[in-house]
């Protein structure tokens, strides 16, 4: 009962990497770990345009 997700797009092809990659937990950890977001840095320069126009990162253009 939580809110939709905020980038559907990216959660089906996730699913579907999952399935063509035959199921392998570690195949979909290896993506999401080498993924350019999740390499991001949690710190952003306070003049940043992306923090004006997403200052809750629902775009996940930033690490949490």
């Amino acid at each position: 009962m939580g809110e939709r997700p905020a980038n559907p797009v990216l959660l089906d092809w996730l699913a579907h990497h999952f399935m063509e990659s035959g199921w392998s937990i570690h195949d979909l950890h290896r993506t999401i770990v080498l993924s350019n977001t999740y390499l991001m840095s949690s710190q952003h320069p306070q003049a940043d345009s992306a923090a004006e126009v997403d200052p809750e990162n629902r775009l996940q253009w930033r690490f949490r």
